[in-house]
């Protein structure tokens, strides 16, 4: 139940003799009860985020503690938080840090009330202040309204946009949501695709499997092999003969990332497959690569 429901009946309750009150009178008497003590907190905020700012990224303790001190604020001040995902102008080391903080801290306090300053932000706002708006709105306790504006970001023109959509809609969950995530294996753009790949990496398998196995063969798939290999890493009974062999044929591509390619060589032994003359065949130009770290793993698979 939100939380001004709750107040207005802990209001209801304070009533002596209880009396004949209509409800949206007892909304509007939380509604402002929480402004008014949003505002005795706010001097608190402005202190806190002015320290991180000030903050370097090696006082880890000190950040750790600052970040409680927001949290410790409460979702009274949630809604204020909201313009804090926006490094600004100065958009330094200081006020991204703040950013950053503040995105994690409106996480775990999954506000309602922030919810609708939260989805303006996430379709008007600066890039970064949109992407941390929908992280956020992943893990937000009002589905319907946080689906509605990531599936909106799921088509945005921004590649980088999409990438986060997809990402909070894998968190967020249900079947319209897993069903977005799927389809975005289709998306064109490499930053979307390890977007997804991640996702469904930390999902169980709702049947993209084969999506995922095709999409191997395909050149697009070099740019996300990393994110491809943690994927079937998340999911190895997936991990069939045809999968090895074309994440084999992923670690022979000299525009595959070095360690990446490292990184199947070295992954794929523990997915148990049969090395037949095609799985060795697909090995071929490893074992014959000019690099002596990818020679020696590729060695070690035979």
């Amino acid at each position: 139940m939100p939380a001004l429901y709750l107040a207005a009946f802990a209001l209801l309750a304070a009533q002596e003799g209880g009396g004949d009150i209509a409800l949206e009178d007892l909304l509007r008497q939380a509604r402002t009860s929480a402004e008014e003590r949003a505002k005795v907190l706010e001097p608190s905020l402005l202190e806190v985020v002015e320290r991180i700012e000030k903050q370097k990224a090696n006082q880890v303790k000190e950040l750790a503690v600052a970040r409680a001190d927001l949290a410790r604020l409460g979702r009274e001040i949630a809604t204020r938080l909201v313009p804090y995902l926006d490094p600004g102008a100065r958009d330094d080391d200081g006020t991204r840090r703040r950013a950053a903080l503040v995105r994690d801290v409106l996480h775990e306090l999954r506000s309602s009330a922030a919810l609708p300053a939260l989805v303006a932000l996430a379709e008007q706002g600066p890039l970064t202040a949109r992407r941390n708006a929908l992280y956020v709105l992943g893990g937000s306790s009002d589905r319907a309204l946080a689906l509605d504006a990531l599936a909106r970001a799921a088509r945005d023109a921004l590649p980088t946009i999409r990438a986060a959509a997809l990402g909070a809609l894998a968190e967020l969950g249900g079947p319209v949501a897993q069903e977005l995530v799927r389809n975005g294996l289709a998306d064109p753009d490499p930053e979307v695709l390890r977007a997804v790949l991640g996702a469904l990496a930390e999902l169980p398998d709702t049947g993209t499997a084969p999506a995922i196995a095709a999409l191997l063969a395909e050149p697009r798939a070099r740019g996300a092999a990393r994110e491809a290999l943690a994927y079937y890493r998340a999911h190895r009974e997936l991990a069939s003969p045809l999968v090895c062999q074309r994440l084999l044929a992923l670690a022979a591509h000299t525009d595959v990332a070095l360690d990446a390619r490292l990184a199947i060589l070295d992954a794929t032994p523990s997915f148990h497959p049969p090395w037949d003359a095609d799985l060795r065949k697909a090995l071929e130009p490893a074992v014959e690569s000019g690099d002596d770290k990818l020679r020696f793993e590729a060695l070690v698979c035979l």
